[in-house]
């Protein structure tokens, strides 16, 4: 045996019985401890790594092997030698076609040979099939350890969910439920589960609600809306509900998640809210009509008083008289401006108000406002001044002129009101924007007065709002006139501010911008109405026919047309107005209150344009001050509207936007 073996080249060792080894996967080796060298290895090694025998004689073995170097071969031959065996070596080989196969070896100590050398024998046993199967094992091992534990999480967020949610398969039976829903419908687990969905039906929607929904879930879209359940105890409740299908990975629906809210709280207050908002828009409606009924039964009235205090200043009078008139006038004026702050503030709150845009003469507007404010700053002998920067002379800029006095009226009229030494200064600078054809004013009324306490300046733009009831005694007023500046401000595109310390006066200021008109259209100016007024042909040969229910209205209105020299027609109401119309066809301009018995004048506008063909010129008279009422002038045929109550200038200044309009006779 030994003569055999040493005539092997692979071999120079003693003699081991070949002819196990040289079959199947198991390797029988020997192996020189000092070396580390191979020094005989079976036939079988072909057929485990595809190496033939003689390729690794005088090999070091942990040139063979992975992961293993010299100090982890040490180790194993140490233990070999000690203990005269080593088992279950795990190792992993490089296969001739470089492929990993893992491996185990058993080692034992055999004689020394002649040479004086200590051998290591062991066998070789693959077990690649085995770790592989194991590794494969331990992966879906730790897989569905970590599916469990995702699922426990998923499983713990479904059931904490503040949603309800249920899983049904395709034809609807309910699989799982989590405790949102067994809390929300009172429903157990095993009173629901693998029954039909259909067992939460209200009897509240019709077959076809539920065809619907069934014809978009089975064609795999989502569908939602709110449905109307039935608890287990009968009581129903409204669900906010989600219903999608789930498909397989061929695409087949097999499963369905019902996701269920809960709104029976929202739709208590959506019906809160819905009577709320009824009720707000009820008291609204009744505000507004109150409004419109208080500014016809104020405005009316007024109308007559202030036009006939006009109307008597004009007749020879003596100086007692003359003091009465004038006491009486200052009266009415100061009761019309409370009245016109009270609507001005309800019509802004209501969203009434709106800024309109037309061309006027900054500089004209500027001392004409000042020019009224004169004499009541010289009774308590104050410098009322204006200073004007970079604005050109004869500028005319488009823009809401009625508007802009008012502010600034209001500010000077404080100005003036709280100052009791030195002077009230009204200061206009302009910036001019060629490149926009517009131009910015910076706008500031500045006085010498009592001044504002810092910790009342956040509070005395607010409605009724004054610094101390000590004010309010000693100067009056109702406290709106800052708030009407600041919101009419606002509406410009600007920002009412204020600078003020006690006793050192206030600074009101703000800016706005506005169009420069360039077009030299005609509009009336003061001058142009001045003249008009002493004009006593203006209206010679023009035709009028006014008509209001109320008789002091008509004989005001007629009273001041006939001093222009125009002939006047009277009506009591819309019927009687389009009889006159129809004995004077040839009338040129109709002056028609709104409110009236029998036909008002809207009615009645609407009749003669639509049935009598009436061309000429239609003025509403009227109290109203709702932009929705005046825009029904419009719609009913009116070709503009005067407000009550107007004095002989607004009156003639409404009148001429129209009167050209016609055919001179």
């Amino acid at each position: 045996m030994n003569t055999e073996r040493e005539n092997l080249p692979y071999s120079n060792t003693i003699s081991v019985p070949e002819k196990i080894f040289s079959f199947g996967n198991e390797v029988y080796f020997e192996l020189d401890i000092d070396s580390h060298k191979l020094t005989y290895i079976s036939p079988s090694v072909k057929n485990l790594t595809g190496y033939l025998p003689e390729q690794l004689i005088d090999i070091k073995i942990e040139d063979l092997l992975l992961y293993y170097d010299k100090n982890n071969i040490e180790k194993i031959l140490i233990l070999t030698i000690n203990y005269g065996i080593a088992q279950n070596i795990e190792f992993e080989l490089v296969t001739k076609s470089q492929n990993i196969i893992f491996c185990r070896a058993n080692t034992f100590l055999i004689n020394k040979d002649s040479s004086s050398k200590t051998i290591v024998a062991g066998v070789i046993t693959s077990i690649d099939e085995y770790i592989r199967e194991k590794i494969k094992k331990e992966r879906i091992e730790n897989k569905l350890h970590t599916f469990i534990e995702k699922y426990r999480k998923y499983e713990l967020a479904i059931d904490n969910n503040p949603l309800a949610i249920i899983f049904c398969d395709a034809n609807g039976n309910v699989e799982y439920i989590n405790e949102t829903f067994i809390k929300q419908s009172g429903y157990d687990y095993n009173d629901i589960l693998g029954k039909s969905i259909s067992i939460l039906k209200s009897g509240f929607h019709d077959k076809i609600f539920f065809e619907q929904i069934h014809q978009t879930i089975t064609k795999g879209l989502t569908w939602q809306g709110e449905i109307l359940n039935k608890r287990k105890n009968g009581q129903l409740y409204w669900v906010q509900t989600i219903i999608m299908p789930i498909r397989s990975d061929k695409g087949d629906i097999i499963n369905y998640l019902y996701i269920y809210e809960d709104i029976e709280k929202k739709k208590e207050m959506e019906k809160l809210l819905t009577t709320a908002r009824i009720k707000a828009e009820q008291a609204n409606q009744a505000k507004t009509e109150f409004l419109a009924t208080m500014s016809h039964e104020i405005r009316n009235p007024m109308n007559a008083i202030i036009g006939n205090i006009e109307l008597l200043a004009a007749t020879n009078t003596d100086k007692e008289q003359k003091k009465l008139i004038k006491r009486l006038s200052s009266s009415s004026e100061s009761l019309l401006f409370v009245i016109n702050d009270i609507l001005d503030i309800s019509k802004i709150e209501a969203g009434q108000l709106e800024i309109e845009e037309r061309p006027f003469d900054f500089h004209e507007m500027i001392d004409t406002l000042i020019d009224s404010l004169q004499s009541k700053a010289r009774k308590k002998n104050l410098e009322l001044k204006k200073e004007t920067h970079n604005i050109p002379e004869k500028i005319k800029i488009i823009g809401d002129q009625h508007r802009l006095n008012q502010i600034l009226l209001n500010l000077l009229n404080n100005a003036v009101k709280f100052t009791e030494y030195g002077h009230v200064n009204l200061k206009c600078s302009g910036q001019i924007m060629p490149e926009l054809n517009k131009i910015n004013i910076n706008f500031s009324v500045e006085d010498t007065g009592i001044g504002i306490s810092q910790d009342k300046l956040d509070s005395i733009f607010e409605k009724f709002k004054q610094e101390d009831s000590s004010v309010s005694r000693k100067y009056g007023g109702t406290g709106l006139g800052l708030s009407i500046s600041k919101k009419l401000v606002a509406l410009m595109g600007g920002d009412l501010l204020v600078e003020s310390k006690k006793n050192f006066g206030s600074r009101f200021y703000f800016t706005l911008a506005f169009e420069i008109d360039r077009k030299n259209e005609k509009f009336n100016t003061d001058s142009n109405i001045s003249s008009a007024l002493k004009n006593p042909h203006l209206f010679e040969g023009k035709v009028f026919l006014v008509v209001d229910d109320l008789e002091f209205n008509v004989e005001l209105a007629a009273n001041l047309l006939k001093n222009w020299g125009a002939q006047v027609l009277k009506a009591a109401n819309g019927k009687e107005a389009i009889e006159k119309i129809k004995k004077n066809p040839r009338t040129d301009v109709i002056l028609m209150d709104l409110r009236m018995p029998e036909t008002d004048g809207l009615e009645a506008t609407r009749i003669l344009r639509e049935q009598y063909d009436f061309k000429k010129t239609i003025i509403g008279l009227t109290g109203e001050i709702l932009k929705e009422k005046l825009n029904e002038c419009f719609k009913a045929g009116m070709d503009g509207y005067i407000t009550k109550p107007f004095k002989k200038k607004e009156f003639l200044e409404s009148i001429l936007k129209f009167i050209d309009i016609n055919e001179k006779k």
